[in-house]
């Protein structure tokens, strides 16, 4: 008889909502498990896969029913559930410490408890607000009698945030999570990105024998990366009266200072008469004063801009999937490792837009400058620069681009693919 087993994925984003990359992560996640169950089970045992969150009402940003839906038919089609602690989010601003001690000291709890009806479980903490669950679990586990391993899933940091005013409650709560592994050897960090490894143990001092391979991945085999044809493409574009007769730009994801979004807005300054720019951003109110600055600057360099803020994850597929996109472009000023340069590696295979990222933390490991996409410096004026390089890519001839996405799908492919890189966590963690 095989052994029984679960899966416990923390999140607070992907479930009933999906605003962020931690919500991409989340569906992902479930995505790639759903898919590759069968050959999972059949090497670590009888699974079960739950998925825990906080608790949660139709106020929450960005709450989708059918979200909700989703995640709650997959994990029961993985023989799990969806548990949501008790947590009261109009009680507490949830990017606080004291937010996320109640987060992290329930998600345990509810961990603790259910654990009890396997014979061994894995815990995957994603992000800071359950950073001190594993801490917490080992702390109690022996008067539970579980066996629970936790891998930490840290995409961020202080460091990288908010780099000239670090918050120093923040840093405490980093610190203490990511010291974890040092007192409890069933703990264990992820190591998604090489930037982030490398960032831990400078800042945190961990210990590089804390690491377990987690590397960042995408479901290969999902129908969000099989091509579109032009009549579903054109379908999706004339929704939302993007202008099918010029070039595009493609920019997506939060609306936030980090992600530099208004770089990009003033970079076109120079070029945008010849372009026009698809910009989804997601704004964490719908009165955020980001959009009104991202408005300003559409104003002020009188660019052609389509400026969506709800989520809308057909679009960037279908932009991508463009022959007359010619460049998705990433200007975050910080960025452990995104999802977007892969995505867009596998939709953009056969025509569409070249990668214009930030010369920049992650960026720098997932692009090789003038292979698989390129590198611009930040600073205006740069030689180097966003305004330099778009110019670049406006002028490159096809077979140029075409060998540019090439490269960019097949590293994706060989390096992302969702069952070898969860296999080889899984069998770090339990062993095959």
């Amino acid at each position: 008889m095989s052994m029984t087993r679960s899966i416990f994925y923390l999140t607070y984003n992907g479930i009933f909502n999906n605003t962020n990359g931690i919500g991409t992560q989340t569906k992902t996640f479930l995505a790639g498990i759903s898919h590759h169950f069968a050959a999972l089970r059949d090497e670590f045992g009888d699974l079960a896969v739950h998925l825990v969150g906080p608790m949660h009402d139709t106020g929450w940003w960005g709450y989708s029913p059918a979200d909700l839906a989703y995640a709650r038919e997959t994990v029961a089609a993985l023989g799990g559930s969806l548990q949501f602690c008790p947590y009261r989010t109009y009680d507490d601003e949830f990017w606080t410490p004291a937010s996320w001690l109640a987060l992290s000291t329930n998600a345990a709890a509810t961990v603790l408890e259910a654990a009890q009806r396997y014979e061994e479980s894995l815990v995957i903490a994603n992000d800071i607000p359950f950073l001190h669950a594993p801490l917490f679990i080992e702390r109690s586990k022996n008067d539970y009698g579980v066996a629970v391993r936790s891998l930490i899933a840290l995409y961020g940091s202080s460091f990288i945030h908010t780099p000239e005013a670090p918050d120093p409650g923040r840093l405490t709560w980093e610190q203490t999570g990511l010291s974890t592994p040092a007192s409890f050897p069933d703990v264990r960090i992820g190591r998604f990105s090489e930037f982030m490894a490398a960032h831990f143990i400078e800042k945190y001092g961990v210990d590089t024998r804390h690491f377990v391979p987690y590397r960042s991945s995408l479901p290969l085999e999902h129908d969000d990366y099989l091509p579109m044809n032009d009549v579903e493409i054109r379908a999706i574009l004339d929704q939302h009266e993007i202008p099918t007769d010029i070039p595009l730009i493609l920019a997506f994801g939060r609306a936030d200072w980090i992600k530099g979004f208004d770089l990009l807005l003033n970079a076109l300054g120079s070029v945008g008469e010849r372009l026009h720019l698809v910009l989804n951003v997601v704004p964490y109110t719908d009165n955020d004063p980001i959009l009104a600055e991202y408005r300003a600057l559409i104003e002020k360099h009188r660019l052609s801009v389509t400026l969506l803020t709800r989520y809308n994850r057909e679009l960037p597929r279908a932009v991508c999937h463009w022959h007359n996109t010619i460049a998705v472009v990433c200007p975050s000023r910080g960025e452990p490792l995104s999802n977007i340069p892969f995505e867009v590696s596998l939709w953009a295979r056969n025509e569409g837009p070249v990668l214009l990222c930030s010369n920049r933390d992650g960026f720098r490991e997932q692009i090789e400058d003038g292979r698989n996409g390129f590198l611009f410096d930040l600073e205006p004026g740069a030689p180097h620069g966003l305004e330099a390089k778009l110019q670049h890519v406006l002028s490159l001839p096809e077979g140029e681009r075409q060998a540019l996405r090439t490269a960019a799908y097949d590293r994706a492919v060989r390096e992302r693919d969702f069952y070898s890189n969860f296999r080889e966590m899984l069998s770090s963690m339990w062993g095959g």
